[in-house]
């Protein structure tokens, strides 16, 4: 059997959690008896046989260090299913309950999938900066941008918190990264023996939707988190449709729609569910992704290549990797240059109505073939065992 716990499972959270949804379901329809434990409230997520799903309150936190407090207390409430599972499974941040499972049940594997960059960052974001002290201040930055000017006090716990959580990572078995990029800055930043850890793409496993055809339009997703690029969206829309009157832009997951603004090729959305949102990714030519951080493997771009909508965004690794598979690393820009991504977008629409769909058949066939969904669940089943 295989014990997941995790602090959160879809449809809360995000990207993460869709892609320990889709291994899941994964694991079920291969036959594998599984037991979740979880802080999310069952709501009929899953519908196949094996499943154990075990609502922990305790797991419930908004803030990490009580979250962190209390987890080390699921090894002993929940003692008798650990004993009985020959594998654990850790896809979220729950590090300090990794020691307490190795004294329950030494001959149980852990598996931890990373997911963010918890283990070398408090803030679990990352900036590609080589010194010390531009690290510690870019770390406060993005935590006061994400979590409020309070996060000055807990900025020493950037420094404590991730050389703790490596000792903590050392009594895992195996650890899986969704990125060859995002392995590499894992093994550089934290010493943990690079042969324990496996590199499989995010499996995507796409709700069917329907639309007409795609739509000249420009998406974006991320609303006004400062990671996801705040403002930027908003400034390069303006740019773009100041040269190029034709193209739609749709900004979305905003938690307060600035409904003032009124521009006549920008659309400003809510928070979307996961099937609305990708209705809109299907229908657009292009996603914007203009996330200032070094994002592990994400997952709405995945989502983009399968649909076959191209991708525009700033030139980290990660990001470099995923979109070189299908020839689209051309369309990246360098952090912060607007003028660039506009000139891009632009360039994309000024294809004909025949290229752009070759083009986006092209981008989704090869993705359909480099990030096969149930060739990924396969290999993270081969990993975790059973």
């Amino acid at each position: 059997m295989i014990t997941i716990i995790t602090e959160k499972y879809y449809p809360e959270g995000g990207g993460a959690e869709i892609v320990t949804h889709n291994i899941v379901e994964g694991m079920l329809q291969r036959g594998y008896r599984v037991t979740i434990i979880t802080g999310t409230k069952y709501r009929g997520q899953i519908k196949e046989d094996g499943l154990r799903y075990i609502y922990e309150p305790l797991l419930r936190r908004r803030r990490k260090l009580s979250l962190w407090l209390l987890s080390t207390i699921i090894p002993l409430k929940y003692r008798r299913y650990l004993i009985e599972s020959s594998r654990i499974y850790i896809p979220g941040i729950l590090y300090p309950i990794i020691p307490y499972i190795k004294k329950i049940n030494r001959d149980a594997e852990i598996i931890v999938h990373m997911h963010n960059y918890q283990a070398i960052s408090y803030s679990q974001f990352y900036l590609d900066w080589r010194k010390g002290g531009e690290k510690i201040v870019g770390e406060y930055m993005l935590m006061s941008r994400e979590y409020g000017y309070k996060s000055i006090l807990a900025l020493p716990l950037s420094l404590i918190i991730p050389l703790y959580f490596r000792r903590l990572l050392s009594y895992a078995d195996k650890i899986i990264t969704p990125s060859k990029s995002f392995r590499e800055i894992i093994c550089r930043h934290t010493g943990i023996d690079c042969r324990r850890i496996y590199t499989v793409y995010n499996p995507v496993n796409i709700p069917r939707v329907e639309y007409k055809h795609k739509s000249r339009q420009v998406i974006y997703l991320g609303g006004e988190k400062y990671i996801k690029g705040g403002l930027i969206p908003l400034v390069v829309a303006l740019k773009t449709l100041r040269r190029d009157s034709s193209i739609r832009f749709i900004l979305a997951g905003y938690e307060d729609i600035p409904y003032r603004f009124n521009h006549r090729g920008l659309k400003f959305y809510g928070k979307l569910k996961y099937v609305d949102a990708i209705k809109l990714i299907a229908g657009s030519s292009i996603l914007l992704f203009p996330s200032i951080i070094v994002e592990p493997c994400p997952m709405s771009i995945l989502e983009a290549l399968h649909l076959g909508t191209f991708v525009v965004g700033f030139d980290h690794l990660t990001i470099r990797e995923l979109l070189s598979h299908v020839g689209l690393d051309k369309y990246l820009c360098r952090t912060y240059d607007l003028d660039c991504l506009a000139d891009k977008i632009i360039g994309i629409n000024s294809m004909g109505n025949e290229e752009l769909s070759r083009e986006s058949f092209r981008v989704k066939l090869k993705a359909g073939k480099i990030f096969n969904s149930d060739r990924s669940i396969d290999e993270i089943l081969r990993i975790i065992g059973g």
